[in-house]
């Protein structure tokens, strides 16, 4: 998934948790459709994966700056609609994970090591729990 496609599924998680508290549905409530509606794109994702890894088509490596990358077209396939970035994304509200599905990469920022010093181009502005998060 693209940054954009990332920021789109997450908008519409927020949306799916505002229409709940909108409701006077409870706050956990509330995370549950924000989860239903992540969870929605990330559940096929696994079995796909298995189903490639199976017939010996899933073949990856780790770049030298630690990317994954495929060795074949159905595993970049597979590494693109599963990755999620949250490169320069403002979280402006708590943010929480538990429960999430995340199939593949999960990209929160850019670390270049050829700088002085470490760079994460986002910012946080409220604390973000990943408890229970499912990274596969």
């Amino acid at each position: 998934m693209t940054r954009e496609e990332t920021v789109e599924l997450w908008r519409r998680c927020d949306e799916a948790r505002a229409t709940d508290l909108a409701k006077g549905r409870s706050g956990e409530q509330a995370h549950e459709a924000a989860k239903q509606v992540w969870n929605t794109w990330a559940e096929h994702l696994g079995p796909q994966r298995q189903a490639l890894e199976e017939s010996r088509q899933f073949a990856v490596h780790r770049a030298p700056r630690w990317e994954t990358e495929g060795h074949n077209d159905a595993s970049s396939d597979w590494l693109d609609r599963s990755a999620v970035i949250f490169c320069d994304i403002t979280f402006r509200t708590e943010v929480s994970f538990q429960g999430f599905i995340f199939p593949g990469v999960i990209i929160f920022g850019h670390v270049d090591t050829r700088k002085t010093g470490d760079h994460l181009p986002a910012s946080f502005s409220a604390r973000i729990i990943f408890v229970d998060a499912v990274f596969c």
